[in-house]
């Protein structure tokens, strides 16, 4: 198993669906928001995963504050999406269809 470098953010930005596919997200920085790719966007990136398939991704809070984390268009969510200072947090996205995800916060 091959673990690409983590995606590291220290302000407000919109992940790509290469960043969410190294599945580690480090924060530094204070308070902001991390939007989520959207659907298209994590869909071709993932190669057209089968619908039903899921990954983990997993956001490392060293940030001097908390991080929202925020979904886009064709990405919905199920569990709260913000991480405390000092917090890791785990999420499942899962293909629901063509162009769609859930993410959820494990």
């Amino acid at each position: 198993y091959v673990q690409a470098a983590p995606t590291s953010k220290s302000t407000t930005a919109t992940l790509t669906g290469a960043e969410v596919l190294t599945q580690i997200l480090n924060t530094t920085g204070t308070t902001y928001t991390v939007t989520m790719p959207t659907g298209t966007n994590l869909d071709t990136a993932t190669g057209g995963m089968p619908t039903d398939t899921a990954f983990d991704f997993t956001v490392i809070n060293t940030a001097s504050g908390t991080i929202t984390m925020a979904v886009n268009t064709g990405i919905t969510s199920l569990g709260t999406l913000t991480v405390a200072t000092g917090v890791s947090a785990s999420f499942r996205i899962r293909k629901t269809a063509a162009n769609t995800f859930v993410i959820y916060r494990v």
